[in-house]
């Protein structure tokens, strides 16, 4: 994919990528989905300020102050007539990478794991507090005993990085539904 992309290109594959991924994206997905398709940073952010000037997206803030952008009835029609303006190996490369980026970005919602020293241990002694949410909507929120630092920072990333196989164990032990029946 070698060439470059015009300002027109550039507008219509951010609509593209917007418009391919449901639900909220967050505006650096977007930038980096262009950037990958070597459409050039000051033309990327010159056509998101076009779109949005426009109409055709809106943007809006969450509490951290993170930018989000949605698509608007009017960018649905216009990406809709002008979809095929973008060259497809770009839009297949931009949406391709937005999917993954937002796949991981949506499985860290509501996962949370801290470490911090035992209150009434000898300073060597730690746990690591695990929770996991989904729509504010508490799922499992453990505090684990650690006998040191190294050991709790290991089980808070193990679980940032597969909370849903953790979930997903304890249930099945809980249910006794897990492979490993127990012989009563």
């Amino acid at each position: 994919m070698s060439g470059s992309l015009s300002l027109h290109q550039i507008k219509v594959l951010v609509l593209c990528v917007v418009n391919g991924i449901p639900g909220p994206m967050p505006r650096h997905v977007a930038e980096t989905a262009l950037a990958l398709c070597n459409a050039n940073i000051f033309s990327i952010q010159e056509a998101l300020h076009d779109l949005l000037k426009n109409e055709n997206l809106t943007q809006k803030e969450d509490e951290d102050g993170t930018p989000y952008l949605f698509m608007t009835e009017q960018g649905k029609c216009v990406i809709e007539a002008l979809l095929r303006d973008a060259p497809l190996a770009y839009r297949e490369k931009a949406l391709a990478y937005a999917t993954m980026e937002m796949t991981k970005l949506r499985a860290q919602i509501g996962v949370n794991a801290s470490v911090s020293p035992l209150e009434k241990g000898n300073g060597e002694e730690y746990t690591c507090d695990i929770s996991l949410s989904d729509s504010g909507l508490s799922l499992l929120k453990i505090s684990l005993y650690a006998p040191n630092k190294i050991q709790a920072q290991m089980m808070a990333e193990r679980f940032r990085k597969h909370p849903l196989d953790v979930y997903r164990k304890i249930l099945q032990i809980l249910t006794g539904t897990d492979e490993e029946t127990e012989e009563e």
